[in-house]
């Protein structure tokens, strides 16, 4: 029924009731207990229980009339004084009628109602004559009653036909507004679109007015007189007990529906909503019972189909009161969950087998529920039980009905959205796994997104894949989800390409392999370890490239029975697709991350070995550096003596490693080895695996097998003339393909390493040079009786042998030392040549007695005279001599000497200096200083005193106070001076240093 039909329907209801009252007040305009008569008509037209009728007299309601309360309550009543104190006196005072729609209400508002009994909904409503209240109407209810806006036009108008009535009694007139209402009742029976009927005490009809003549196909005068049963047979057999059941309680019976024939149209099944009314005169008697009659046929057809309609409906639908009881339930819902009617009507809808499986889901919908009572709707997806305990997911709503602005009832409805659900949730987890897919840049990146996110873009428990390894032998490399159950977890790691698993033959064949699927004729049984591990059916799809070439296989599984269906096949295509792009995405990305990265570390090792000067550091470096170039686990050099042949190992990092010993040796080039074969040849040797190296070289494949290692390569090293000087070998621990790449990297390595090896080999030929050299020049100081000394050199790392710094001492007679320090730009053979020079020079010019002051210019002179090669030197030139105690210098562009005097202190002696030796000079005069037995006299080159982040002052003091604390000899002094001053500082330039210390007396 749609809204405007409820309204008609309330409407009719209305006026019937209306009618009733007019009528039964108009047929005894004489009767005594008019006062009783108005209370009983109203409060049956009203629905209440019972009711009070009271009229103003002065300042006081005097009660005249009363229904249904007992004594107790009604002595209450007698009399009451106009005041805001109870409902009557309140409607009397204020002329508008009071609400008060339930107990609490009544309780709230009156408290002393309450104090005889529990209140209840009440209804107060002034009777008004013109602007005058002349009386009070009140109706007490069960409970709850709630008035819409036609109930209360209802009331307010029965208020008003009860003044009437009330006006008549109290004035005693002759009732000729009675006949006004009666005249007025006869137009609204005749003229209404209701049918109406008033039957005698034997159910004969006395009045019937054109819409009921027109229901029945029968003449208005044909009913008068006439039995219900003759005039609507069909009809008359439901009505005639209602009826009689009217006349004997008085109570009204309304909203019956009662269907059957009429003469009007035979044979159709028609329906009508009736309410039956009894009637009585003034003097109570029973005068019969009114009908009113609305045909609501169609309505009830439309509301069959609809019914129909909603049965139809693959969804659950239903109807609960407020409180959440369900009253409705429509076949799907109930089919839904394999249920009968009475298993859920009647229950709080939370409570019912779909809500019941789970205290959170159960929880939800009473709130829902409470919600939904303060006219809230509600709307979210929830999981319910169905048959056979299994759940579906459904769009759930709940709605609240509101009528007058209260909630009348709730409609909960679902839809099931399990389906859609699982459709959302794998093209969600399908995007998911693109998005990683794309952010994955390594393979093993790629290959955790596809074992734990592929299962869930497909519905599936558990996913595998098979990568096939791009190392000879076609092995495929098997990753399995971290959460796989064990039984699948404790197989192998690996396996080759031939071998009988669905991963190996999808790569194979490039098909897929379909286990477990009863309902697909190519499908075959699952083993048994998946079976052991809960899984009823599988795929194995082939992943290929973006060239066609197979990259692998990916293995899908589930827990539950499945269909491969053209759209799941489908959806594992794609997949598949995405992964074999990840992959193959991922390869190309590594490439070219270890391209850039061999890039760098050949950069690495050429600037490494750029600044190695021997052999053993040319090794060293190769060590460090070739397992980042090209991913060896160690290398080696071979050296070959030519004039024996054989093949020196110069660097040896198995000996004692992690792969065992060193392979047998010494080699030469005639023995069966990578190494002798790549030096005898001059072509690079290269062995891909342990099978390999028994076949070819046997002699070597056992040390090489117990140390674990797969593959291998020797390569000649060469000089810049070509010549080969022997071989680098390098070893694999993994195994590795030879492709092109890895096959000039190792060119380009070994290129370097001839080349370096070749400059290393000069310098130590050079380094015997100057070592030769530096044990000719630099000698031990001469014996000078009271002198004690010591003299250090320390040749500048990494350079090899001795430099520019020098020292030298010369005995003039028994009682004077001369000490010459100097330090000559550069380092080598070079520098070591023009030290030699110049330190030869300087002791002529001493031995054959030149001046101090004059000792620098001459040796400039000398030294341009012969075109000597140097440039520029420092030195420092002191002549101890223990006669008269003193000492007699002079520096050249060099470090200060320092004096330690016998009582300890140690001053710095820089008053005779000159401009460094190959600079202009200017004034030069020679500086003396006292030397008596105990002092100590240090001369050092800049070396001992310099450092790169700092100045040479803070050197220079560092020297200070070490000389301030230093004790024992010459030696020791000297000793204690190059440690404190040198340590941790570096090597950068050569270290000469002289200690001179004067005995005591």
């Amino acid at each position: 029924m749609d809204r405007q039909q409820q309204q008609l329907a309330a409407a009719s209801d209305v006026l019937g009731r209306l009618r009733m009252v007019v009528l039964a007040l108009t047929r005894s305009p004489h009767a005594p207990d008019i006062p009783d008569l108005i209370v009983s008509q109203a409060v049956a037209a009203a629905g209440g229980y019972g009711g009070v009728l009271g009229v103003v007299r002065g300042d006081r309601i005097e009660i005249i009339g009363h229904r249904g309360y007992p004594p107790e309550v009604r002595a209450r009543f007698d009399p009451l004084v106009i005041g805001p104190h109870l409902p009557l006196t309140d409607a009397v005072l204020t002329r508008e009628a009071i609400w008060l729609p339930s107990g609490e209400d009544a309780g709230i508002r009156y408290p002393q109602m309450s104090s005889n009994g529990t209140p209840r909904a009440t209804v107060s409503l002034p009777l008004m004559i013109g602007e005058e209240p002349i009386g009070v109407l009140g109706v007490s209810f069960d409970d709850l009653h709630v008035s819409d806006r036609i109930e209360r036009l209802f009331l307010l108008s029965l208020a008003d036909i009860c003044a009437l009535a009330l006006r008549d009694w109290e004035t005693g007139r002759d009732g000729s507004e009675r006949a006004q209402l009666l005249t007025l009742l006869q137009t609204l029976v005749r003229e209404a679109p209701l049918g109406f009927a008033f039957f005698d005490r034997d159910i004969r009809y006395q009045m019937v007015n054109e819409a009921l003549a027109e229901i029945n196909g029968v003449q208005v005068e044909d009913h008068i007189g006439r039995h219900l049963t003759e005039v609507v047979p069909d009809v008359g057999a439901r009505a005639v007990p209602l009826l009689r059941q009217v006349l004997e309680t008085g109570e009204p019976v309304r909203g019956v529906e009662i269907s059957g024939e009429t003469p009007a149209q035979p044979g159709v099944l028609r329906t009508w909503v009736q309410n039956y009314y009894r009637v009585q005169a003034d003097s109570c008697d029973v005068l019969g019972v009114g009908a009113l009659v609305s045909e609501v046929t169609e309505q009830r057809r439309g509301e069959r189909r609809l019914r129909q309609l909603i049965d139809a409906l693959y969804s659950f639908v239903g109807l609960c009161t407020p409180d959440g009881v369900l009253v409705e339930a429509n076949r799907a819902a109930l089919h839904m969950g394999g249920l009968a009617p009475e298993e859920v009507l009647g229950r709080p809808l939370w409570q019912t087998y779909w809500w019941s499986w789970d205290a959170t889901v159960s929880e939800q919908l009473r709130a829902s529920f409470e919600r939904g009572r303060r006219g809230e709707a509600s709307r979210y997806d929830v999981d319910i039980r169905i048959a056979d305990d299994q759940f579906a997911t459904i769009d759930f709503q709940l709605v609240p009905v509101v009528e007058a602005g209260r909630v009348v009832a709730l409609v909960p409805s679902g839809i099931d959205i399990t389906e859609r659900r699982r459709s959302v949730e794998w093209t969600s987890a399908l995007a998911h796994l693109g998005r990683q897919l794309n952010a994955s840049m390594v393979t093993r990146d790629v290959e955790l997104c596809v074992t734990e996110l592929v299962a869930p873009a497909l519905g599936a428990a558990y996913t595998a894949v098979g990568l096939v390894d791009r190392s000879p032998g076609g092995t495929v490399r098997l990753v399995r989800s971290r959460h796989a159950p064990p039984e699948l977890t404790n197989g192998c790691r690996s396996a080759p390409l031939d071998a009988s698993l669905d991963l190996c033959e999808a790569i194979r064949t490039r098909r897929m392999v379909i286990r477990g699927d009863e309902a697909s004729g190519a499908a075959r049984p699952l083993a048994d370890d998946a079976v052991g591990a809960g899984l009823v059916c599988a795929a194995t799809t082939p992943l290929s490239s973006g060239s066609g070439d197979p990259v692998g296989a990916l293995t899908v599984a589930w827990t539950r029975p499945v269909q491969f269906t053209e759209e799941l096949l489908a959806r594992l295509q794609t997949v598949a697709e995405m992964c074999a792009q990840g992959i193959d995405r991922a390869r190309l990305a590594e490439a070219r991350t270890a391209d850039a990265r061999r890039a760098q570390q050949l950069s690495a090792l050429s600037q490494q070995l750029a600044s190695a000067t021997t052999t053993s550091e040319v090794c060293a470096v190769l060590a460090d550096q070739m397992p980042g170039v090209t991913g060896v686990a160690s290398a080696a050099i071979v050296l070959l003596v030519h004039e024996t042949g054989e093949l020196v190992l110069q660097h040896d990092p198995l000996r004692g490693g992690r792969y065992g010993p060193r392979p047998r040796g010494p080699y030469t080039l005639a023995d069966p080895v990578p190494v002798a074969d790549a030096a005898r040849t001059g072509h690079p040797v290269y062995v891909a695996s342990p099978d390999e190296m028994r076949r070819r070289y046997p002699r070597v494949a056992a040390d090489f097998a117990a140390a674990g290692l797969h593959a291998a390569a020797a390569l000649p090293l060469r000089t810049s003339s070509d010549e080969v000087i022997g071989a680098l070998g390098v070893v694999w621990d993994a195994p590795v393909t030879f492709d092109s790449t890895i096959l000039a990297t190792l060119a380009t390595a070994a290129e370097l390493c001839g080349q370096t090896l070749e400059r290393a080999q000069l310098y130590e030929a050079e380094h015997a040079l100057v070592e030769g050299l530096q044990r000719r020049l630099l000698r031990d100081m001469p014996a000078v009786p009271g002198l004690d000394t010591h003299a250090i050199y320390r040749p500048a790392d990494p350079t090899i042998g001795m430099g520019g710094d020098f020292y030298g001492g010369l005995s003039l007679d028994d009682w004077r030392l001369a000490l010459i320090v100097g330090d000559i730009t550069g380092h080598g053979v070079t520098a070591a040549a023009d030290m030699a020079e110049l330190r030869t020079l300087l002791s002529a010019l001493l031995s054959t007695g030149t001046p101090l002051v004059e000792i620098f210019d001459r040796a400039e002179s000398a030294l341009h005279l012969t075109d000597s090669t140097l440039a520029f030197a420092t030195a420092v030139v002191a002549i101890c001599d223990t006669s008269d105690d003193t000492v007699e210098y002079l520096h050249a562009g060099h470090p200060p000497l320092l004096l330690r005097r016998p009582d300890g202190e140690v001053v710095i002696v820089d008053d005779g200096r000159r401009p460094l030796i190959g600079l202009p000079v200017g004034g030069t005069r020679t500086g003396r200083v006292p030397f008596p037995p105990g002092t100590v006299l240090v001369a050092y080159t800049d070396g001992l005193v310099e450092r790169r982040d700092e100045a040479v002052d803070l050197g220079i003091g560092r020297l200070v106070d070490a000389l301030a604390t230093a004790s024992g000899d010459a030696e020791q002094i000297a000793r204690t001076l190059l440690d404190r001053c040198r340590s941790g500082a570096g090597d950068f330039d050569d270290v000469a240093v002289v200690v001179i210390r004067r005995e005591a007396a």
